[in-house]
């Protein structure tokens, strides 16, 4: 949901919605081919021997991916 003191937000979220109305299927496959993509790349990174253990490895990424969530929630969601 965007956030109403930022017109830009809301355009794009507004232009989001617009296409996925007007292109169901294609907006749907396009976004299971990314997370399909992601999930390889993880993989891909948690499966290299030069790593130091995947333990850390997904330590790392699961903290990345909090704080990328976070910064994207409204501020009254915060904790």
């Amino acid at each position: 949901m965007p956030d109403p003191q930022q017109p830009q937000s809301t355009e794009l979220w507004n232009c989001a919605e617009e296409t996925f109305h007007r292109y169901p299927l294609a907006t749907t496959l396009s976004v299971f081919g990314v997370g399909v993509g992601m999930g390889a790349l993880i993989a891909a990174q948690l499966m290299t021997p030069d790593s130091p253990t995947r333990e850390q490895s997904a330590l790392a990424l699961g903290q990345h991916m909090w704080r990328s969530m976070y910064d994207h929630l409204p501020q009254s969601l915060r904790g």
